[in-house]
């Protein structure tokens, strides 16, 4: 199979696609001539089916675990360096158990629940996967203290435009709402509403929901409106013109 199907070496944009293109290329080649056997290969394996133990009940998790210390920013490096990820402000300079498959990230707290998760990098460049809610949900909870936290530094400028133009009581409101963005498309998406925000001069919660709504297409869900039984039903009625034309025939025009 590796000098039927990987000769040349393959070359591709995802290895999920990748495998299940490779996957129909095999099942098309069940129905090859066996070289030995006067048979197709897709009959022979029916035939070694029958003699094949039963699966396990619990599938077997293909994944590496690995212990990994955060920096200060609560953010960890693999490969050397090269590629960065998340955790939260809480694991700042911290060990944190890290379980790796080959498409994601997953960091996990002591009682191995999953803090955040994160597409795994690939590549010999540096990048960074950075998941901003919870970062932004823990400065929701204690925003007085905003600009003495690393996180402030981290933020892009658009945001720390826009929450310096909030009063401080909101700023915890905000940060809340923007992590709330953030959760129902992308960090990206939340900071361009409020680069829109700042246009707009629009420093409250709402408006910013507002533009983040118009700019992602998302169509806030509308409860039916019950009137009360007791609104009059208005009767339609023609208008009388003879007003308009006795002012548009004293200028000069003609009567509708």
């Amino acid at each position: 199979h590796r000098r039927n199907f990987l000769v040349p070496v393959p070359r591709f944009e995802s290895l999920q696609d990748f495998n299940r293109k490779l996957l129909q290329k095999c099942d098309l080649d069940m129905q090859r001539e066996h070289y030995l056997h006067n048979s197709t290969i897709a009959k022979l394996f029916k035939e070694d089916k029958s003699a094949l133990l039963s699966l396990p009940s619990v599938s077997y998790d293909v994944c590496q675990y690995i212990s990994v210390h955060t920096n200060a920013y609560a953010k960890f490096s693999l490969n050397n360096g090269t590629h960065t990820y998340s955790t939260a402000p809480r694991y700042a300079s911290s060990t944190v158990l890290v379980k790796i498959t080959a498409h994601e990230v997953i960091p996990l707290d002591d009682s191995q629940r999953e803090i955040v998760r994160h597409r795994r990098l690939y590549g010999s460049t540096k990048q960074e996967s950075m998941n901003w809610i919870p970062y932004l949900t823990q400065l929701s909870r204690r925003p007085g203290a905003l600009k003495y936290s690393g996180i402030y530094g981290m933020l892009p400028d658009p945001l720390k435009n826009y929450l310096e133009g909030c009063k401080k009581s909101e700023q915890g409101k905000v940060l809340a709402g923007i992590a709330r963005l953030c959760s129902s498309n992308s960090f990206e998406q939340a900071v361009e509403a409020v680069s829109e925000a700042l246009l707009y001069g629009a420093g409250d919660l709402d408006s910013l929901i507002a533009i983040h709504n118009r700019l992602t297409g998302l169509i806030p869900n509308m409860a039916p409106v019950h009137l009360p039984q007791d609104i009059p039903v208005l009767t339609p009625c023609e208008p009388d013109m003879s007003t308009y034309d006795a002012i548009l025939m004293k200028r000069g025009g003609q009567s509708c």
